[in-house]
This record gives C-alpha cells, sequence and structure tokens, in this order.
C-alpha cells in the first residue's frame, strides 16, 4: 500500500482505516513535533498538539477530499492548533501585563495625589475604586460607544485586531478611537476624582 491510497484506506470503517491512521503517525508526528519545537513550543505543548492532531484527523476522516494531501493536512491542523494555543497563552500574558500596568499606575496616583499636597496622606483605597466606578459609570452614560471600546480591551483582554472586527473599524482607526476615549475617560476622571489641578 502506498501513500496515495491513504485517504481512501482511511476513510473506511474498519480496521484498514486503523492501520492507515497509524501509518500517517509513523509518516508525519516526528516531522510535527520538530516543526513545532522549532517554533519555541514546549515539549509537553508540541506533543499535545501532535496527539490532537491526529484526533481530529480521526474524527474527519470520512469528509476528507479522496485527493486530499493528508501530510499537508495534519500540518495545517498542527499550525492551526499551534497558533490557537500562542493566542491564547498571549491574551493571558497581555492580561496580566495590563492588570499589573494598572495596579502600578493606580499606586502612582495615590502615591502623587499624596505627595501634592492636596490630600494629607494616601486615599482610602475603597473610596478611590468607588469614585474611579462612579467615574466610569458616568462616562458609560456619556460615551456608551467609547466607553465599550475601553471595556473589551481592559476587561475583556482584546487586541487591536479583536477591536477593530468588534467596532467595525481598521485597525489604525480602532487605535486612534481607543486613544481617544481613554484621554475622555481620563479627563473626566480628573474632573470627578483627580487633582482638579
Amino acid at each position: 500500500m502506498t501513500g496515495m491510497d491513504l485517504p481512501a484506506r482511511l476513510a473506511r470503517s474498519d480496521r484498514e482505516a486503523q492501520l492507515a491512521l497509524r501509518e500517517l503517525y509513523e509518516r508525519t508526528s516526528a516531522k510535527l513535533f520538530a516543526s513545532l519545537r522549532a517554533r519555541r513550543v514546549t515539549p509537553a505543548d508540541a506533543a499535545e498538539i501532535v496527539q490532537e492532531t491526529f484526533l481530529k484527523t480521526w474524527a474527519a476522516r470520512q469528509d476528507l477530499p479522496a485527493d486530499v494531501n493528508l501530510e499537508a493536512y495534519v500540518w495545517c491542523m498542527a499550525r492551526n492548533a499551534w497558533i490557537d494555543r500562542y493566542r491564547h497563552d498571549r491574551k493571558i500574558r497581555d492580561r496580566q501585563a495590563r492588570d499589573t500596568e494598572v495596579a502600578q499606575l493606580l499606586e502612582a496616583q495615590a502615591v502623587a495625589s499624596a505627595t501634592s499636597g492636596t490630600v494629607s496622606a494616601a486615599p482610602d483605597s475603597e473610596v478611590f475604586v468607588n469614585c474611579l466606578e462612579r467615574a466610569f459609570e458616568s462616562y458609560r452614560r456619556e460615551e456608551p460607544e467609547r466607553a465599550h471600546a475601553i471595556e473589551l480591551v481592559a476587561v475583556q483582554g482584546f487586541d487591536h485586531h479583536q477591536l477593530s472586527a468588534a467596532l467595525g473599524k481598521t485597525r489604525g482607526a480602532a487605535r486612534e478611537f481607543l486613544s481617544q476615549a481613554r484621554q475622555a475617560f481620563e479627563r473626566l476622571y480628573q474632573q470627578l476624582c483627580g487633582d482638579p489641578a
């Protein structure tokens, strides 16, 4: 049996299909694993992606075209799984970085407020958070689309590509819109909660 008849053998419902999958696995799994490792995927993640790829190939085997290039097909599935995993991990890292940045910003604002002479001590964090929440609620009423853009990025963790799709704008326009939204909220926040100077 040659690789030319692998798709037909894989589509069968008997033991021949299992043998075809094993042949495909033996022919391609090591290359898939090495390709993923070359892209700095950890060994554990690479092994999971390879396993997931062959499980999906097995599940879709009867829907594959008879002339499909199975080696290209499994590589495409592995690549998509790697990209999905990378995006997910990156989203988590970006969200953690934003959380750290927000915490540092809030701390810096508290220190600046405490040393500016407008207050005698660092603000009570509960009062600070309440004022921040009230300011954002007011902003949401006045500028619902801008507030939504800020929430998509700060709360949902959207990147600029996802934000542009959600807003129906180009990436550049979405980035500019978000920048203007943040500036407008900063002005409102300063009026309601911050140093009037």
